[in-house]
């Protein structure tokens, strides 16, 4: 019975992280902290996403308007930084690297 629940609960963040998109009104630090939740949640079940996946997901769920240098720069800094301050978040919001 664990065992069934476990292997639910993993199909389930491998499907959330593979469809994982920044929502409208989400913030972009909301965004990230929860793909990192995802990528934590799965190393907890012995399901481990290295760090070059979980970028390639959170870019890929960026929305159009990151453009492509913006969501690139963003993403590989936010995803191998592990402490990024709200004012460097905001340096690299919609618009600003466009």
């Amino acid at each position: 019975m664990f065992q069934a629940r476990e292997n639910s609960q993993l199909l389930r963040l491998m499907d959330e992280l593979s469809s994982l998109k920044k929502g409208g009104h989400e913030n972009i630090i909301k965004f990230t902290s929860r793909a990192k939740i995802f990528q934590d949640e799965l190393f907890m079940l012995g399901n481990p996403v290295d760090d070059n996946t979980l970028a390639l997901r959170v870019w890929s769920g960026l929305p159009p308007e990151y453009g492509m240098h913006a969501r690139s720069t963003f993403v590989w800094s936010a995803m191998k930084s592990e402490v990024m301050s709200s004012r460097d978040l905001m340096a690299t919001s919609p618009g600003t690297l466009l």
